[in-house]
């Protein structure tokens, strides 16, 4: 039986002997991390069923500890990015058996942006790049 436990840097370790534990540790982001690497930017979605909020939280961790300039954003409500552009298309194509042609619509399914799509949401990928122009 092979056991493996998720660290707090999101690098796997485990299994028989733990004979890989340094081919893990070279792939775990925070292995990476210097001071010289370039600012970040990191958007999560609290509702994110593949990738759980902490991971970002991990790497701002680190990436702040390393000196880096970096900022964390995490979207009330937001999964796993969203669809809405290919959506769009999508709907708005003759070939579209239904929907209203808009392409966005929440999570419950009524009309209204995704927490990915919103003004305020653009704003912080804005704002952060205008504060880093070269």
């Amino acid at each position: 039986m092979v056991v493996r436990v998720w660290r707090g840097d999101g690098c796997a370790v485990g299994g028989r002997g733990d004979s890989r534990r340094g081919l893990h540790a070279a792939r775990s982001q925070t292995a990476h991390i210097s001071s010289s690497i370039p600012p970040f930017l990191l958007l999560h979605g609290s509702a994110d069923p593949l990738v759980s909020p902490s991971q970002t939280l991990n790497l701002f961790t680190a990436l702040k500890g390393k000196g880096v300039d970096a900022k964390r954003v995490v979207l009330t409500g937001a999964g796993h990015g969203d669809m809405t552009v290919t959506e769009a298309i999508a709907q708005s194509s003759p070939s579209a058996s239904s929907g209203t042609g808009t392409g966005i619509a929440s999570a419950d399914g009524s009309s209204g942006e995704r927490p990915w799509s919103t003004k305020k949401t653009m704003s912080y990928i804005t704002d952060f790049l205008a504060g880093h122009r070269g």
